[in-house]
């Protein structure tokens, strides 16, 4: 076998983008987006998809598809998901502000939701930004919950108690079945 540095998944170019986007993370430099989450039944707007973007100085803005597998590989969705929650949960709080108290929902990794010290990071950011539990939706994808269904429960549950809405995203995409849902 003979070196190929296009084989080399820590290149130079991937080192300085893992640094940048810690940085972008600790500096508060990523933006959310909000997408408008439309009632099935009225069709009128029932909450918001905080989106999170980043505007990357030299490349412009990048949708998450060109950072978050970077963030989930090099150990920064931790951090990551904990910028997106707190960015997301303060909007919120500046909506109702206005007089606009509407749900917003986060995607949140699996990392994430095995995190036994989620509850307590979520319910101090509401805390904060004195926002309703029930404002705040997290949206979670079934194999998430599939790795380790044990402790998911866990998680879920605590967030349940708190009366966090959750729901599950891309469902049927995975190896759950409706059972298991019916659990969750």
């Amino acid at each position: 076998s003979v070196y190929s540095g296009e084989l080399d998944r820590y290149t130079t170019e991937r080192l300085e983008r893992v640094a940048e986007l810690r940085e972008a993370i600790s500096t508060d430099s990523l933006v959310l987006h909000y997408q408008p989450l439309l009632s099935p039944r009225d069709r009128v707007v029932a909450g918001y998809e905080a989106l999170v973007r980043w505007q990357h100085p030299r490349h412009g803005l990048l949708g998450a598809d060109e950072f978050v597998p970077l963030a989930e590989e090099m150990g920064l969705i931790r951090p990551l998901d904990h910028w997106v929650l707190n960015a997301a949960i303060r909007q919120c709080r500046a909506w109702s502000d206005i007089g606009l108290c509407t749900p917003i929902a986060v995607n949140l990794s699996m990392r994430n939701i095995l995190d036994s010290q989620l509850p307590g990071i979520v319910s101090g950011l509401l805390a904060k930004w004195n926002v309703p539990s029930t404002l705040l939706h997290l949206e979670i994808t079934e194999s998430t919950i599939m790795a380790d269904p044990r402790k998911a429960m866990e998680v879920l549950a605590q967030l349940r108690a708190m009366r966090v809405e959750i729901s599950i995203d891309d469902f049927g995409t995975g190896y759950s079945s409706l059972s298991h849902l019916k659990q969750m």
